[in-house]
């Protein structure tokens, strides 16, 4: 998918002010530095001025050993968290729609996470954001795009879908110190455990 993601780059020319490596925790998974080559060989032949970035949260030991394997040409934006358990999160799993504040809200506008984090790519396409990815992988929407959007393509279709299933459509504030698992969430984390959603790989 990255080296797919990476000529869809090429034929259409395009060129972005950074591609991150996010997750969950991407240093968790087996290629992460093969990845990271694959990206940073695609900057040095194609696109010079992007940045290519890690973002981690740089805990435990597993983790900083392949954070020492980088390679300088990789931005690395550490958090650097200190314990598996944090005191103040984001309550991402408190969807909207089991709000009576939103129940005449119109989800395809979206929210500011497509500006600050961009749109996203997983193993099953190419998503509105980062987190619209996570979402669909949870709830089996199957809503990937499986070639790149195009610039004049809003996306609106995911968005109308996914936005009214995201605690960040709320608002980038809104921490909080126990965990919120809104009635639908709930609901679909029991179903995932049962039975994995079934999604189509591009």
């Amino acid at each position: 998918q990255v080296k797919k993601f990476i000529k869809a780059n090429i034929d259409n020319d395009m060129k972005w002010a950074k591609i991150r490596a996010m997750g969950g925790e991407p240093t968790m998974h087996p290629d992460i530095l093969e990845i990271l080559d694959l990206l940073v060989e695609y900057k040095r032949d194609h696109a010079p001025d992007t940045c290519i970035e890690i973002v981690t949260n740089g805990y435990g030991e597993k983790v900083k050993s392949v954070l020492s394997k980088v390679r300088g040409e990789v931005k690395i934006a550490n958090t650097a968290k200190e314990s598996n358990a944090q005191e103040r999160f984001f309550a991402f799993n408190l969807a909207p729609m089991d709000l009576k504040y939103y129940k005449f809200v119109d989800y395809s506008i979206g929210c500011r996470a497509m500006v600050v984090c961009g749109m996203g790519v997983t193993p099953y396409g190419y998503y509105v954001c980062t987190m619209a990815g996570g979402i669909d992988r949870i709830f089996g929407f199957d809503i990937g795009r499986r070639e790149m959007p195009l610039p004049g393509d809003p996306m609106l279709d995911q968005t109308t879908v996914i936005c009214q299933y995201c605690g960040r459509f709320r608002g980038m504030g809104g921490w909080v110190k126990k965990q919120i698992i809104s009635p639908t969430w709930q609901k679909a984390l029991k179903e995932y455990e049962k039975k994995k959603p079934s999604l189509t790989r591009f």
